[in-house]
């Protein structure tokens, strides 16, 4: 998955396609303090703009490149 096919919030499958990592390190990583996600109903979500956040990308840098391409 590129960043342009990213929804406005990730579930750990999108996590996982996205950094090609394995399900057992992103529910890791969902657990994990240092990364900004959430649960709701029981749900593991991290809302777009905090993981691009946490990934260093600034979210004026993804809106500029969204309206280049």
């Amino acid at each position: 998955k590129k960043l342009d096919d990213l929804p406005m919030v990730l579930t750990p499958k999108d996590v996982m396609e996205f950094l090609n990592l394995p399900k057992n390190q992103v529910y890791n990583l969902f657990r994990s303090k240092s990364f900004p996600s959430e649960r709701i109903n029981g749900k593991h979500i991290i809302p777009l703009p905090r993981f691009l956040n946490w990934l260093g990308v600034q979210k004026e840098q993804f809106v500029v490149n969204q309206m280049v391409e």
